[in-house]
């Protein structure tokens, strides 16, 4: 799985992924994308993660994530567990 962008913000521990910006997008389409939403629209509370819609993406955000390696850890986690 790709993100178009990420960003930790250490100051306040957040991580936030965006996806791609077009919503007609073929990666909406794809399973990958489509077993990730899944995944998250079950497990995303208990993992503390949200998907929240802004003006222009889609963003999968998380509060207190205070390391790289941590959010790096949290993503492998999603992706591996998504995938079926």
């Amino acid at each position: 799985m790709r993100f178009i962008a990420w960003q930790t913000l250490p100051r306040h521990c957040k991580l936030r992924c965006y996806f791609v910006d077009n919503p007609q997008s073929p990666f909406y389409d794809s399973a990958t994308f489509q077993q990730v939403f899944q995944y998250l629209s079950k497990h995303g509370e208990q993992m503390q993660i949200t998907l929240k819609k802004s003006v222009r993406s889609l963003i999968m955000a998380r509060d207190r994530v205070r390391t790289l390696s941590g959010a790096g850890k949290l993503l492998e986690g999603v992706k591996g567990k998504a995938v079926v």
